[in-house]
């Protein structure tokens, strides 16, 4: 509401430059930030127009037809992926993520803390988000277009907030930044007994209630949220989550995770490196036709029992599971943000699952990497 994610992306483009390629750069990394703390699908729908005006500005008549139509593909295909890529590195940003971290703590009564799932998930998106770049900008959309400062001049102006940051814009950033914080170094300030109980999801509705607590200033009256505010809560995914943490204790209590982990009992005798590999793959090709959050639900209570037949701690199958279940680039219903970009209609869909693939391809290797040399170090 405050308009502050607008300001941080301009921020972030503002250094891009006039290069295409750079730009398309800046246009995914400001997207993959965003993404961190905003929805996916909002993340997608405020960066697109932003991809759009950038893709018209560098339709010139000296520029050749081809390369013009692939600067377009990269900016657009460029906002999906890092929308989705954003939204793996913290566990608020996408609704799989809460829900995995929601049945660990259920299940092993070990919960995970956002200090933990960034400590994997960012590094994830930091080689994913330049990953995705090259691919589009270097290997599936090759394209040479010259240095511009109009392309430069759209971006920013797209962006361009009006004025200082207002009263609102400051208090906002204040209470985000000492949420960020208090989330990232929970592991310190736990350690004082009156504090060791205190959550992450407490923290989380603490900050939230004091958005409704604060005044905006700088002329507007109430407070930076109010109850018309109310309104544009996500109730339907906190159905989810909470319909999520049902459906995975009647998956135990009635047997069928049982029954699913005989299914896939050849997993169990794999070695670990392997098994990994094979969850990541199947939850990449699962999410391709099925929402992030359904397979998440539908897998994570097996993973759990696959896990113990395994003789593995259950996170170190379940986050890697969590990450993948976000990473169905090669169909437009793999991701909400793929659906958003795909919508616009300037990329055709036999371009976008030739990249979506290779991309797919990218995100296994690197989350089963991620999985088997940082997660041991984290958990």
């Amino acid at each position: 509401r405050s308009a502050l994610h607008r300001r941080i992306a301009y921020h972030v483009l503002a250094v891009a430059g006039g290069e295409p390629r750079r730009i398309v750069l800046g246009v995914m990394v400001a997207s993959a930030l965003i993404s961190m703390w905003v929805s996916n699908l909002a993340t997608a729908l405020m960066m697109l127009p932003v991809a759009l005006g950038l893709a018209a500005c560098a339709d010139r008549p000296d520029s050749r037809e081809r390369d013009v139509r692939h600067f377009t593909y990269c900016l657009i295909l460029g906002v999906g992926y890092a929308s989705t890529i954003g939204g793996m590195a913290t566990i608020v940003g996408t609704a799989s993520n809460a829900m995995v971290a929601g049945i660990v703590a259920q299940r092993t009564g070990t919960p995970v803390t956002f200090a933990q799932w960034a400590s994997f998930g960012i590094p994830m998106a930091l080689v994913l988000v330049p990953a995705g770049w090259l691919l589009l900008t270097r290997l599936v959309f090759r394209f040479e277009l010259g240095s511009d400062a109009a392309l430069r001049e759209v971006m920013l102006r797209e962006m361009r907030p009006t004025g200082a940051m207002t009263p609102p814009e400051r208090r906002m950033a204040s209470v985000f930044l000492l949420l960020a914080l208090a989330w990232t170094f929970g592991p310190l300030w736990r350690v004082w007994p009156p504090l060791s109980s205190l959550s992450d999801a407490a923290l989380g509705t603490l900050a939230a209630i004091t958005l409704f607590m604060i005044p905006a200033g700088g002329g507007e009256r109430g407070t930076l949220l109010g109850r018309q505010d109310l309104r544009g809560v996500p109730w339907d995914v906190l159905l989810l989550l909470g319909g999520s943490l049902a459906l995975s204790e009647a998956m135990d209590v009635s047997g069928l995770s049982q029954y699913i982990v005989q299914s896939l009992g050849v997993l169990t005798g794999l070695p670990h490196p392997v098994l990994v590999l094979a969850i990541v793959a199947l939850m990449i090709a699962w999410t391709e036709v099925a929402t992030n959050a359904s397979a998440a639900a539908t897998v994570a209570p097996a993973l759990i029992v696959v896990a113990a037949a395994a003789g593995v701690a259950p996170v170190l199958l379940l986050l890697p599971a969590a990450l993948a279940a976000a990473c169905g680039y090669a169909l437009p219903i793999g991701t909400p943000a793929n659906t958003a970009v795909y919508a616009s209609g300037r990329v055709p869909i036999g371009d976008f699952i030739r990249a979506g693939l290779r991309m797919d391809v990218i995100a296994l290797i690197v989350i089963t990497l991620g999985a088997l040399l940082i997660m041991p170090l984290v958990f």
